[in-house]
C-alpha cells in the first residue's frame, strides 16, 4: 500500500472506530450477546494495538475492517440482532442505542473504505 492511501486516513478516525467498537461491546454485555460482546471487544483490541503501532500502516486496518464489515453478512447476521435486558423496558433502548450504533459504525467503515482506495491515473 503507498504512503499517499495511508495519508488518507487521519489517525481521529481510526480513534473514533475504536470507541464506536468500544461502545458496542459495552451494550452487547448488557444483552445477552456476550459472544459478539466479545467479539467487539477484541476488534477494539485491535484498533488500539494499529493506534499504539509506532508506524501507521493501512494493511491491518483494512483487514480489520474488513473482518467487522463481514459481521454484518454472514447467517449469524447483526443486522437482525436482537436486544434483550434483564430490565422490563430496557430491551428496547438498548435496541434503539444498538441500532444507532451499527448504523455509526457503519458509516465510518464506509468512510475509512473511501479512503483507502488507490486512484491510479
Amino acid at each position: 500500500m503507498s504512503v499517499q492511501a495511508e495519508k488518507k486516513i487521519e489517525i481521529w478516525r481510526v480513534k473514533e472506530l475504536g470507541v464506536i467498537l468500544q461502545n458496542l461491546s459495552d451494550l452487547l454485555k448488557r444483552s445477552t450477546h456476550q459472544e459478539w460482546a466479545n467479539v467487539f471487544h477484541h476488534y477494539h483490541t485491535e484498533t488500539q494495538n494499529i493506534l499504539l503501532s509506532p508506524e501507521f500502516k493501512i494493511d491491518p486496518l483494512k483487514r480489520l475492517v474488513l473482518n467487522i464489515k463481514n459481521c454484518f453478512h454472514s447467517l449469524s447476521s447483526l443486522r437482525n440482532l436482537s436486544m434483550q435486558g434483564d430490565l422490563p423496558g430496557e430491551g428496547r433502548e438498548l435496541q434503539q442505542d444498538f441500532e444507532r450504533g451499527k448504523a455509526r459504525l457503519l458509516k465510518v467503515l464506509d468512510e475509512l473504505e473511501k479512503r483507502m482506495i488507490e486512484y491510479v491515473h
